[in-house]
């Protein structure tokens, strides 16, 4: 696999070089599913997805915080794919000028930061290569092994009619068909990983990236998130996800895959059911004595 750049309207299925702000309009032939899309509809409903589309409704605008942008750096810096990363020399953003500044950097797709940031961006990036090397994964995100910010493009065949798929790879090894997902946080590793384990996106963004690298051509595909912390001393954990999480996120986004399908074949994307739902507490457990055998039945509420 050798992405290819684009210079032109995408036709064919495969990898290719891209601006991130064009892979996020979608220059596939047909609007296509993401795997953040395809978490928005399984979560919401298939409305809330098409509202995100840029090409089937009008975006929703979201507004970008200065975490998201330290995050946006970090990755930058990290990845070493498109140098956006602008700094401003402030002490913060409260005066109208710095503030015009930020808007301008991103309205010119670039990810501003105040100069008083870069030691701790600079710190954060020497203990993400200091972590990952003692985890014996020094070669991790390097161009000479692999291939940072891919953009991929594949059909699917999926409920009435194939679809077109979508993911931007952060890092992938073709040769050894791993795929590396960068990501920062601001909450303890334990923590994020028990709500990657409860949320959507922890199981539909492993389970389509190691699709879209199965569709184009690598054998056997393997993803890992990559998490650091963004506080010191800015520790970093790798978590691959498991063969049960991935058979429930295979599962997911085939559900996903076929709605996006029948939606965009009848034009029609329904939101939440037009009907009164029934609010009940979850039915308490029974309590078994000790040899096994079930309590005898009692009244509600086991009273």
């Amino acid at each position: 696999m050798n992405p290819l750049a684009l210079s032109g309207p995408l036709t064919e299925p495969g990898t290719y070089r891209m601006p991130a702000a064009t892979y996020h309009a979608d220059p596939a032939p047909r609007p296509s599913l993401s795997s953040s899309l395809a978490s928005l509809l399984l979560e919401r409903s298939p409305a809330h997805a098409a509202a995100r589309h840029p090409r089937l409704t009008d975006p929703v605008a979201f507004e970008t915080t200065k975490n998201m942008d330290f995050g946006s750096a970090m990755h930058e810096l990290l990845l070493g794919g498109e140098v956006r990363v602008v700094t401003v020399d402030a002490p913060d953003w409260r005066t109208r000028a710095a503030r015009a500044s930020r808007e301008e950097i991103r309205r010119a797709c670039g990810i501003p930061v105040l100069a008083g940031d870069w030691p701790r961006m600079a710190r954060m990036l020497a203990a993400a290569r200091e972590q990952l090397a003692r985890a014996g994964m020094a070669w991790a995100f390097s161009p000479a092994r692999g291939f940072s910010e891919v953009s991929a493009f594949w059909q699917e065949e999926a409920g009435p009619s194939p679809i077109w798929g979508r993911a931007r790879f952060d890092w992938i090894d073709p040769e050894a068909g791993l795929i590396l997902d960068y990501k920062t946080t601001s909450m303890p590793l334990a923590m994020w990983k028990r709500r990657a384990l409860m949320e959507l996106p922890g199981r539909v963004q492993p389970a389509w990236y190691r699709r879209a690298a199965g569709r184009l051509g690598v054998k056997r595909p393997r993803f890992a998130f990559v998490v650091q912390e963004t506080a010191e001393p800015f520790g970093l954990m790798i978590f691959e996800p498991g063969p049960r999480l991935l058979e429930r996120g295979r599962a997911e986004i085939d559900h996903a895959a076929a709605s996006w399908s029948q939606c965009l074949r009848s034009g029609n994307w329904p939101g939440y059911p037009a009907k009164v739902e029934t609010m009940e507490p979850p039915a308490p457990r029974k309590r078994r004595p000790k040899g096994g055998k079930p309590l005898p039945k009692r009244g509600r509420w086991g009273k």
